[in-house]
């Protein structure tokens, strides 16, 4: 047994001296390794590889950790490859679920929307959203059907389906959607379901939600991140905009990069490079004026909300968020987070607002997904505001909900110069 052990540390060793002054590594033969492949294994004819073996119930498990790896590992664990011995079929991990390249009958069926992970979204009635249907196990599907609310629809009948709802006289409708998947082993393997609540809106404009602010005047919040108004797309989170720079396309979160820094604060922007792009250099704008635009109550300069609404101060955020309070009689508004839908909802009793967890654009222009903030145990939403009469700094709002204690965070930021792209909410 010592002299095993022996042998088995002295390989080891030679494996890796060979793969830190090679790279690359043959094992069972005398040969050198293919120029293309980090790891050959040589076997004589007589022998294989044999993969972790793992039951439906192991699987099941391991899956669970995979999901909830930050986003940054999500991405290093594609490819992780298992035996599956209660379906007897090797496995793929593709990064959301397990791909067999086994044959025979379907094990399961699984759709998606826009986000990964979400069995639960929101839209609005001008947009569309689009499912996809995978089977996993067994071989190639022949056939799917997607059903509505029960319902088999109409001519739906491949992996993907667009949804664009019907304009009905309610404020907000929910459907509830899944898929039969077939093979030629296999029929109608039904999927997960997914809902889909769709708020009546106009296409171009913004629908106020009025939410009561401490002294019982009424807010209204847009109910769209600005952009989405627009966007017939429902996976699209809304534009993301520099502090203090006016629309002019670099909002669009598939705009052009550059690091050419604007001389001047308002549109059109010199040098020209920088018009309709998004700066990737700190500050964007080298003006003066870089932190004093967004500051004025209801005129403020570059103000991207359409006429008759306006970036929210500091102070109105501050209104509509909840509060630590006992004052006896005071109607504060309350949050959760509605763990399906990753969304805050923020209600005052009478009127909810959602705020979906949201997208950001970094320093480099590299738009961060709704599933990368925070990491896979924390969510956030992040949105402008300006800052008059308080805080005397750009500054943004973050909702912050942590899984692992069920906590609610809500924090305000000095922007310093400003270059994220963040979300605008705007109210009236």
């Amino acid at each position: 047994m010592k002299m095993k052990k022996m042998m088995f540390l002295m390989l080891t060793l030679l494996i890796w001296g060979a793969a830190s002054m090679n790279a690359q590594v043959a094992i069972g033969g005398d040969k050198d390794p293919e120029s293309f492949a980090v790891l050959e294994l040589i076997n004589g004819g007589t022998q294989g590889l044999r993969l972790p073996q793992l039951t439906a119930a192991q699987r099941t498990t391991l899956t669970a950790q995979l999901t909830g790896l930050s986003e940054d590992k999500k991405d290093l664990a594609k490819g992780l490859i298992i035996f599956n011995t209660t379906e007897n079929c090797t496995e793929t991990w593709n990064g959301t679920m397990w791909i067999s390249d086994g044959t025979g009958p379907i094990v399961s069926a699984l759709i998606s929307g826009p986000v990964s992970g979400i069995t639960s979204f929101n839209m609005f009635s001008y947009q569309t959203i689009t499912l996809t249907a995978n089977a996993s196990g067994g071989s190639t599907p022949t056939a799917y059907q997607w059903y509505k609310d029960g319902v088999p629809v109409g001519g739906a009948t491949a992996s993907t389906y667009p949804f664009t709802p019907p304009t009905t006289a309610n404020e907000r409708d929910d459907y509830t959607f899944y898929c039969r998947i077939s093979n030629e082993y296999s029929s109608n393997v039904r999927s997960n379901d997914i809902l889909v609540t769709v708020e009546q809106a106009t296409f171009g404009e913004l629908k106020g939600i009025p939410l009561r602010k401490d002294n019982g005047d009424v807010l209204y919040i847009a109910t769209q991140f600005l952009g989405q108004e627009t966007a017939t797309d429902a996976a699209y989170t809304g534009d993301l905009y520099q502090y203090g720079r006016e629309a002019d396309g670099h909002e669009k979160q598939n705009s052009p990069v550059t690091t050419t820094q604007a001389t001047n604060s308002s549109a059109p922007y010199e040098p020209a490079d920088v018009r309709g792009k998004f700066v990737a250099k700190s500050p964007w704008t080298t003006s003066s004026d870089n932190k004093s635009l967004w500051d004025n109550p209801h005129a403020q300069t570059n103000d991207p909300c359409p006429s008759g609404w306006h970036l929210p101060t500091y102070e109105e955020f501050l209104s509509i968020l909840p509060k630590n309070v006992t004052a006896s009689g005071s109607q504060y508004t309350s949050i959760n987070f509605d763990t399906d839908k990753r969304t805050f909802v923020i209600s005052d009793g009478d009127n909810i607002k959602q705020l979906p967890v949201h997208s950001i654009r970094y320093e480099s222009g590299t738009v961060g997904t709704q599933n990368a903030i925070g990491g896979a145990n924390e969510w956030t939403a992040r949105f402008w505001y300006r800052h008059y009469p308080l805080p005397t700094t750009p500054g943004y709002t973050m909702l912050r909900y942590t899984v692992t204690n069920d906590s609610y965070a809500i924090q305000n930021y000095g922007a310093g110069y400003p270059v994220v792209g963040y979300a605008v909410m705007c109210v009236k």
